[in-house]
């Protein structure tokens, strides 16, 4: 349980229906489609979409704001001034706040703001729906926190490192390289089993090959202090010796598995003075026996760093963003698209499954979804969310003409139905 000033408040808002209501706007929308692009506030966005939506969002991806007290196109700041916050807790609790209540003023408007939003975005997910949030260490161990309270910490899957960066200016302490993807389940029983890509490490491994596939060789016996009787059993090797496993170990599989990967091929028996195994009378076995492992059966998991041979840094967006707009900088660092799709891979998000992003920003979780269903001939519907916030005069987005978030987003659109996949169609939503 986290606490922070003001939550019981942020707690109501969580309750709050809200007066607004969807207007499409034909004019912008390419008919007919189950996509969904909306634009105005992200928390009205996901209560009015729970009439509809409730319990059937597959796969949430959010980029929310980091709380860097930094101005960049969006408001990144969350962070009250010291006498603002003293005043404001003197008038709630008739006292000032001591020093560990003041540094509260960095981190309470923050977790009042994001919290009413992960906790509709759970009544969206699906029984079997994940939820990834983007974040860096500034905020990395409140939002932790917060998510246990709200997806309950049994449903935490993982914290995955992404390195964002290769370097820059040398820092006077720690050149932070990276940032952080936070994952739940709904409920983690129910969830799709993650997966990975064959990574080129491991490709290395799989370095054998008969008249099925390449494979790999692993020992059909192994030691462990968790013994299974039914994985202990006699096996007749070429010569007719018969072995078993020692006390302390067990084979992979029982009995009736392993005749059926004898019929398919997938036995080796090779002859060593090495072996593990024991003869009948508990002599050492003149054999040790293997698993072919082919490279279609693996069944990979992903590791909490991310590989970077699928999963590329800013730079890859800021290439991708010359693209579309012309200047690479037009929108701050904006997540690679090979970040969304590496993560909808290892979720394995199948046919019509339902992808949801409510920090849309460019839109750059449309053009990995498109991407990822033209890569795997899956049809994937979408739902973004995204303000339609004016640019700071002062930004290099303003001064290349562009005056609003929505006007960078539908770019990107244009974007994508020019020069990827000219079928994409979408409803576009005001919020009204």
């Amino acid at each position: 349980m986290i606490n922070w000033f003001d939550k019981s408040k942020c707690l109501k808002e969580c309750n709050f229906k809200t007066n607004k209501k969807f207007e499409l706007i034909e004019d912008l929308s390419i008919l007919p489609s189950n996509n969904l692009i909306i634009e105005g506030d992200n928390i009205d966005g996901l209560k009015l979409l729970l009439k509809e939506y409730s319990n059937k969002i597959r796969f949430i991806y959010i980029d929310p704001p980091y709380n860097t007290l930094k101005e960049r196109i969006y408001n990144d700041s969350f962070v009250d001034g010291y006498h603002e916050f003293r005043n404001k807790f003197k008038e709630k609790y008739n006292r000032y706040p001591d020093k560990n209540e003041v540094n509260q003023r960095k981190h309470y408007k923050y977790l009042s703001f994001i919290y009413p939003r992960l906790f509709v975005s759970r009544e969206l997910l699906s029984d079997n729906g994940i939820i990834f949030i983007s974040i860096n260490e500034n905020e990395l161990f409140n939002l932790k926190l917060l998510c246990d309270e709200i997806f309950n910490e049994n449903n935490f899957i993982g914290l995955f490192s992404w390195r964002c960066s290769t370097g820059g200016i040398p820092p006077k302490f720690i050149q932070k390289n990276y940032e952080y993807v936070l994952c739940y389940a709904k409920n983690i029983n129910k969830s799709e089993h993650f997966r990975d890509y064959v990574r080129q490490t491991a490709l290395k491994e799989y370095n054998k090959k008969d008249d099925v596939d390449i494979y790999k060789l692993k020992r059909l016996a192994f030691r462990t202090n968790k013994i299974r009787k039914n994985a202990q059993f006699p096996i007749k090797c070429p010569d007719g010796e018969i072995v078993i496993p020692p006390e302390d170990y067990i084979y992979r599989c029982i009995e009736p598995t392993f005749l059926k990967w004898l019929e398919e091929d997938k036995i080796v028996f090779k002859r060593t003075n090495t072996s593990p195994l024991k003869t009948i009378d508990g002599k050492q076995a003149k054999w040790n026996i293997y698993a072919k492992i082919r490279l279609t059966e693996a069944i990979l998991k992903p590791i909490n760093v991310i590989p970077e041979e699928f999963v590329n840094t800013y730079f890859t967006s800021y290439t991708e963003n010359t693209k579309i707009y012309g200047d690479k900088i037009i929108f701050f660092r904006t997540k690679p698209t090979s970040l969304m799709k590496y993560l909808m891979y290892i979720s394995n998000v199948k046919e019509n499954d339902i992808i949801l992003d409510y920090f849309a920003g460019s839109l750059s979780t449309v053009q990995a979804v498109v991407e990822y269903s033209l890569d795997t001939d899956i049809n994937l519907n979408f739902i973004m969310i995204q303000s339609n916030e004016k640019l700071d005069s002062n930004s290099f987005s303003y001064k290349k003409g562009y005056r609003c978030m929505m006007e960078i987003a539908l770019r990107r659109l244009h974007y994508i139905k020019e020069n990827i996949y000219p079928e994409l169609n979408y409803k576009y939503y005001k919020i009204m």
